[in-house]
């Protein structure tokens, strides 16, 4: 009983649960709220709400998790044909890789239409029936917003007469165009009914697991300090033991066409796609922070740093602005580290945007209502003001 009352004295005695502290708090939120709303109405805030949308903090992780000397996968292998242009010789590069015997093999190129050189054609058409287990490209194009689905498959020439291999669409994910691609989907619904994406079929196909339409469809893409082998196609057969048994990607890594942007730095389809796989395989149920539960944790960082920023200005009165500046630091290396070891050893996302921006806003409304306290105080005479802890004594 003694320790109990002990420490209701002591939460007494330095004003931690106090309106004040929550006046605080509602001052922050309404200065997101204005500042949402101004990043949405005026076009010189624009840039603030792109920042906003393009923020992740998964992209710190990455940075705080990378190293020089990245570990090579053992699961999937890359084939580079960037310098090939005959349909003939892709074709002779896939009986190859073939012949190796791999687990998967998943041919990221498409090829679309018909050329002047029909020999060519036929060769790259008679070679998927040799394929086994094979899945090729194909891309979703023409969303419908009303049928929540793609109106349009783009496949190769030759899919009508295509027995022997599985389809999956090769589409990256990017929030606005030429973002920054995190997260890749499951499935999508198309004129052609459900289709699966190349890295979950991948993935599927290598587990021996029967692909389903989940309905959690978007996965967050892991680049962790992993990279994947890279065979030109020249050397195929020379690398016979390292593609057998495993997924074999066949694709082109120095296009800039297929180039896209990253957390950690441009990248090109192919490779993304092999980061894809390995998530799903190694993190196949990233959880993430719920909007509610972003915000409940930013409403705690506020309040508990309105109580620190009184606290410490009583207890440092002189070196107030030094010390509050650490306990900032402090805070916000807390957040970062927690959310770091959240989602590289429990598979957890910590929406931190929120929490972080308070955070950055709460001196200022410690300021604003500190002169709100006076103003009342002086003009109005209002008990209420005098009794606040802001209240000059």
């Amino acid at each position: 009983m003694r320790i109990w009352k002990s420490i209701k004295d002591w939460l007494r005695e330095n004003d931690v649960f106090s309106i004040d502290h929550l006046m605080v708090c509602l001052i922050v939120a309404l200065l997101c709220i204005l500042l949402g709303w101004l990043s949405l109405n005026l076009s010189l805030f624009s840039p603030v709400k792109r920042a906003f949308d393009d923020f992740a903090m998964t992209d710190v992780y990455y940075e705080m998790h990378s190293r020089p000397d990245k570990e090579m996968n053992n699961d999937i292998v890359l084939v580079d044909m960037t310098e090939l242009v005959s349909r003939g010789e892709i074709a002779d590069v896939i009986d190859s890789i073939n012949a190796c015997e791999p687990k998967v093999l998943l041919v990221d190129l498409i090829f679309q239409h018909e050329t002047e050189h029909p020999l060519d054609d036929a060769k790259i058409a008679e070679v998927e029936g040799r394929v086994k287990n094979g899945v090729f490209s194909c891309k979703l194009t023409d969303y419908s917003e009303s049928k929540k689905q793609f109106s349009n498959v783009v496949y190769s020439f030759f899919k009508d007469y295509a027995s022997n291999v599985d389809w999956a669409y090769s589409n990256v994910h990017e929030k606005r165009a030429a973002g920054c691609v995190r997260e890749f989907s499951l499935s999508q619904n198309s004129v052609d009914g459900p289709m699966y994406s190349i890295p979950y079929l991948a993935a599927c196909k290598y587990r021996d697991i029967k692909p389903t339409q989940a309905d959690y469809n978007m996965r967050i893409i892991v680049f962790d300090d992993t990279d994947f082998p890279e065979v030109n196609h020249k050397d195929v057969m020379k690398n016979k033991n390292i593609l057998k048994g495993k997924i074999v990607l066949l694709g082109t890594m120095h296009e800039e066409a297929d180039m896209h942007i990253t957390p950690i730095g441009k990248m090109p389809g192919m490779k993304l796609q092999a980061y894809s796989i390995i998530s799903y395989m190694e993190h196949p149920n990233v959880r993430v922070m719920s909007l509610k539960w972003s915000l409940i944790l930013a409403f705690i960082v506020s309040y508990l740093s309105a109580w620190m920023g009184l606290m410490l200005k009583r207890k440092f009165p002189n070196t107030y602005l030094h010390v509050i500046k650490v306990y900032y630091f402090m805070l916000a290396a807390l957040l970062v580290w927690a959310g770091f070891i959240c989602f590289m050893k429990f598979d957890y996302n910590i929406q931190l945007l929120y929490p972080l921006l308070a955070a950055a806003l709460v001196e200022e409304s410690r300021h604003l209502y500190k002169w709100l306290i006076s103003y009342l105080s002086s003009h109005n005479k209002l008990k209420i003001a005098k009794k606040s802890v802001y209240a000059v004594k």
